[in-house]
């Protein structure tokens, strides 16, 4: 066997895959081991390196391989290459927070795919031509901490792009969303009182999408985010006192 998943909503159901008489094997028990049976496969390409299974959906599972990432959604009969903008994976992650998927590719950095969903992004480009082989996650801090293979030990803010200190990330006070999700074209946020401040938001490849400039000695703001599409997003305070920064998802 070469990866092992454990069903995150029911600890005996387990999938175990690897290679064997020239074929791509899945095995799985909802026993916790006392009996094993054999799903086939069909579209799976490559080694797998490591599985995982979705938080909220044991159907869905994902797969790092050395041809790239595949995913399923029927507990692992049917498969399809998520991606084609890496060629390798080596490890994959579910985010405790938010059940995006992390991983870390073979040559090509890391990577987050948002719900499941989508187009994987690229974490940054810091990680370019880096083989990652582990993430391990800091959520008291909304840290993710990714191992590689020759290039150091690299840190992530929520899985993203954006650059943040440890003292930024802790130091919330005062700086909150007033709803979050936010299901309308505006976002409101309660601020500290500030003689000079700005709100920057970044989706999770580092980009800055919109600058708030809130109005001098402001509690409340409204950001207008009509223009951003559904997705996670991170908002940052600055003022002359403080910089705090916080995670945000647009549902429509």
């Amino acid at each position: 066997m070469m990866a092992l998943a454990v069903n995150p909503g029911d600890p005996d159901n387990v999938f175990a895959m690897g290679y064997y008489n020239s074929a791509n094997r899945l095995y799985f028990t909802e026993d916790g081991g006392t009996t094993w049976n054999e799903r086939t496969m069909t579209g799976f390409q490559g080694t797998a390196y490591d599985i995982v299974v979705h938080p909220d959906s044991p159907n869905r599972i994902a797969a790092a391989t050395s041809t790239g990432l595949f995913a399923t959604a029927d507990g692992g009969v049917t498969w399809t290459r998520v991606t084609t903008a890496f060629n390798g994976a080596w490890c994959v992650q579910t985010m405790q927070d938010s059940g995006d998927l992390l991983t870390g590719t073979n040559a090509n950095g890391a990577w987050i795919w948002e719900d499941w969903a989508g187009t994987p992004q690229q974490m940054g480009t810091g990680m370019t031509n880096t083989r990652v082989n582990l993430f391990i996650q800091a959520p008291e801090a909304c840290f993710v901490y990714a191992g590689t293979q020759g290039n150091s030990v690299w840190r992530s803010y929520y899985g993203t792009a954006v650059d943040e200190t440890a003292e930024a990330v802790l130091n919330q006070t005062g700086f909150t969303l007033c709803s979050n999700p936010i299901t309308t074209g505006a976002a409101a946020f309660i601020i500290p009182e500030s003689q000079a401040a700005r709100i920057q938001i970044f989706d999770l490849s580092g980009r800055q999408v919109i600058e708030h400039t809130p109005e001098t000695a402001a509690q409340q703001t409204t950001v207008d985010v009509s223009s951003l599409p559904s997705g996670a997003y991170i908002a940052r305070f600055t003022s002359d006192t403080q910089t705090s920064v916080t995670r945000m998802v647009i549902t429509r």
